[in-house]
């Protein structure tokens, strides 16, 4: 397998989505649900929403790069693809970085922050848990 996490640029982007992730619900309203509320009504409730985030080409290459090799049936990876071709027409701010609009459900900032982690660490969450367990001389379910 080939490198995937690169000192610098990947621990940049690490951060990026560490933000983008707390930025998550305070993003622009993209798609509504209909949801019974405590009252009885019925109300729309946010289900995807649009966080502009600011990256740089070869942040958005790597994050495309690593949700490849590790998650490339998702369809935010599929998303990703499609909108590294068109980098280039996203509003550019200082520093080389341009804004990326990116709509996701609450969950794909997350995973997507996952993934990077399970790079940047060679494993994946579950395994280091286990391991750690049982370094520590516990089973898996104590």
């Amino acid at each position: 397998m080939e490198t995937l996490w690169f000192a610098g640029v990947c621990d940049a982007l690490l951060m990026r989505v560490k933000t983008w992730v707390a930025a998550w619900p305070q993003g622009e309203v993209y798609a509504t649900r209909p949801f019974m509320s405590k009252g009885g009504t019925i109300i729309d409730m946010p289900t995807m929403r649009l966080v502009r985030m600011p990256f740089q080409l070869r942040e958005f290459e790597h994050l495309v790069k690593i949700l490849t090799a590790l998650r490339p049936a998702w369809e935010v990876t599929k998303d990703m693809q499609g909108i590294l071709p068109r980098f280039t027409q996203c509003k550019p701010v200082v520093g080389g970085m341009r804004i990326v609009p990116i709509a996701t459900f609450e969950a794909d900032p997350q995973e997507i922050l996952k993934a990077l982690l399970e790079a940047r660490d060679g494993k994946p969450e579950l395994e280091q848990k286990i391991d750690e367990a049982r370094k520590g001389g516990k089973g898996i379910w104590e």
